[in-house]
């Protein structure tokens, strides 16, 4: 028995894992297989490299910061985004 299930290992699920308390029995689900035998595991993760300004900014307040290693290349530092059925063009910007 769980105290706190966890769907999803993104940024979000992960530092939820990582904040909650240390008494509490936690499982944390992901698609991806986050268990590897070899010392130098890869994963990959389709996402857009974007985090929102919201989430930047919690971070911040919390003092945390996106861990270099995690980061993947090539680097995205915008992301363009259209909405089709109303003919709406957006642009989406990194800044951290």
């Amino acid at each position: 028995m769980y105290d706190v299930v966890i769907i999803g290992g993104g940024p979000a699920g992960a530092t939820l894992a990582r904040l909650i308390d240390k008494n509490q029995k936690v499982l944390l689900i992901d698609r991806r297989n986050l268990k590897s035998n070899s010392d130098k595991a890869e994963y990959t993760k389709c996402c857009g490299g974007l985090l929102a300004p919201d989430a930047q900014q919690i971070l911040s307040i919390m003092n945390l910061g996106v861990p270099g290693e995690t980061l993947m290349g090539p680097q995205i530092f915008s992301v363009k985004t259209i909405d089709f059925d109303n003919d709406i063009e957006r642009y989406y910007q990194r800044h951290y």
